[in-house]
């Protein structure tokens, strides 16, 4: 069954905390991005995909042409007092450089902010840096910020670094995943869970709320994965 696109946080539920347009994004890998609200980009006839207990497969093995990824282009930055969040558990399962899979935020105002991966590495190509991961196994990662210029990076639980936003850049507006690498690639294997970002209260005062809803869905997913 076709998740919702998106989960509103009910406004005014913890005093002084209610927004104009409070959003929670969410795709659970369900159905098909394109059928959940994203904007599919294909390239070198598109990728092999499947779905399958909850997780959405790109296999762009076939050749090193291919791109599709995956965007939703809207207004994403936070007020004052909110906290920018965007989520996504993902397995790389085959890649052997960084020009393929990835995942990318663009904030309203222009910037980029970007990571991609090798089987055992993630690196934020607009930063410079990469840090090692644990081959062939899922990971989550999470990124938070403020003022969309600034950023904390958690995977599997761990703070693990502070960046910064590219403003050198014309991208605005935008959360994107996928294989979106044409060029020096060679292709990529990837398996992604979920991917889901949104405003929530910053902490200590929305802790509450966000947890209630991180909770909802990934209850819900694995109830889902249980009876299929």
């Amino acid at each position: 069954m076709r998740r919702p696109l998106m989960f509103v946080l009910l406004a005014g539920a913890l005093p002084g905390l209610a927004r104009a347009d409070p959003y929670w994004v969410a795709y659970e890998g369900d159905d098909y991005p394109e059928n959940d609200g994203w904007i599919r980009r294909v390239l070198g006839g598109g990728a092999d995909r499947s779905l399958e207990d909850g997780v959405f497969t790109i296999n762009s093995l076939g050749s090193p042409e291919i791109v599709d990824s995956y965007r939703i282009e809207r207004k994403i930055d936070p007020d004052p007092g909110e906290l920018f969040v965007a989520e996504w558990r993902l397995r790389i399962a085959q890649n052997l450089n960084h020009y393929e899979a990835g995942f990318g935020i663009a904030p309203d105002n222009p910037a980029t902010l970007t990571f991609r991966y090798e089987l055992d590495r993630m690196w934020s190509t607009r930063e410079d840096w990469s840090i090692e991961i644990a081959p062939l196994v899922f990971h989550t990662y999470r990124v938070e910020s403020s003022d969309m210029l600034t950023y904390r990076l958690w995977m599997d639980g761990v703070m693990v670094h502070d960046g910064e936003f590219d403003t050198v850049s014309f991208n605005q507006s935008f959360v994107a995943f996928g294989d979106s690498g044409q060029f020096g690639g060679t292709g990529s294997l990837t398996e992604w869970d979920y991917v889901r970002f949104g405003v929530v209260p910053e902490p200590s005062a929305g802790c509450l709320c966000f947890a209630t809803v991180a909770c909802f869905y990934l209850t819900d997913k694995a109830s889902r994965k249980a009876k299929s």
